[in-house]
């Protein structure tokens, strides 16, 4: 309300929407999918009820942010990158093994699994009046993650050189 923030900058909804349990109602067991369309195994129904609850919190955050500050704060949000799982790790190894997909096997199908959630993320993402989205797809590199979801030193550097790029501050 002090109007003096140029930007408010929001990172929330990952480990909601994909992390640890929720990951587990969007799966299908893996015998469900036919190995190959994404969308066979995912609980599209659930997921779409995931990505509208997500868009409302979004949208009403964002209202907020530009009724309390007259528009002059401008919301920058990100994307999430995309993961990848690791065995026994909490946000979706697990969730994965649990609903019959095999970490190793089932690599490829996994990384479209995980490409169809972030990038229907995304698409929510642009539902949402007065914000800015800020693209971190294809940003953190093999090496680059403290856990499934969430980056570390370089992968960080490069998430922030994105948000200063949305800043225009170099």
């Amino acid at each position: 309300a002090s109007e003096s923030f140029r930007y408010f900058i929001m990172s929330a909804g990952g480990n909601d929407f994909i992390g640890g349990g929720a990951l587990f109602n969007l799966l299908r067991w893996r015998d469900e999918g036919d190995g190959q369309d994404p969308t066979t195994h995912l609980n599209m129904s659930w997921l779409q009820i995931s990505l509208d609850i997500l868009r409302s919190g979004y949208q009403e955050i964002a209202d907020d942010v530009r009724r309390i500050s007259n528009g002059r704060t401008k919301m920058l949000v990100n994307t999430y990158d995309y993961p990848i799982p690791r065995p026994n790790g909490v946000w979706l190894g697990k969730p994965l093994v649990r609903r019959g997909y095999n970490l190793q096997t089932d690599k490829a199908l996994i990384a479209r699994i995980l490409k169809c959630l972030i990038d229907s993320f995304y698409t929510t993402l642009t539902q949402v009046r007065h914000i800015t989205i800020v693209d971190v797809r294809n940003t953190v590199k093999s090496g680059q993650w403290t856990d499934e979801l969430h980056p570390k030193g370089k992968g960080a550097e490069a998430v922030a050189r994105k948000f200063k790029a949305a800043m225009g501050v170099t």
